[in-house]
């Protein structure tokens, strides 16, 4: 088994954040045939939770606050919650309390519920929201 220090795996995140916000600030998701497409949406014509997450990325890079909010307002909501979630994985055993909080059944249940409901919400109640 591979031993990686804490250290690497920040080098790595920061890196991987850097290249993949500078290709997302260039490229425009709906102008470039590259950038991958939903492949639930494709199938279904539904949005799944993710649908728009590309130009939401896109948007909040040019400080587009709205066309981020209308691209996917569940994942703009949620940011602050993944950012925490990648701070807890990069360092487990310093925050062993909150990974053990955000890890636990109820959290998990918690957010699956939220993610369903938005699809939900999405698709049926509210279509094109």
């Amino acid at each position: 088994m591979t031993f990686v220090s804490a250290r690497m795996r920040t080098v790595v995140v920061i890196i991987a954040v850097i290249v993949a916000g500078t290709v997302y600030y260039i490229a425009d998701p709906m102008k470039t045939p590259f950038m991958p497409r939903c492949f639930f949406h494709s199938l279904t014509g539904l949005q799944c939770p993710g649908c728009g997450s590309q130009r939401l990325l896109h948007a909040l890079l040019h400080g587009d606050l709205g066309a981020a909010w209308h691209a996917n307002a569940l994942l703009l909501l949620m940011i602050p919650y993944l950012l925490l979630l990648t701070v807890v994985e990069l360092w487990p055993l310093r925050l062993r309390r909150l990974h053990d909080i955000l890890h636990s059944p109820a959290a998990i249940i918690a957010v699956i519920v939220l993610i369903s409901g938005w699809f939900v919400l999405r698709n049926f109640i509210i279509p094109g929201l």
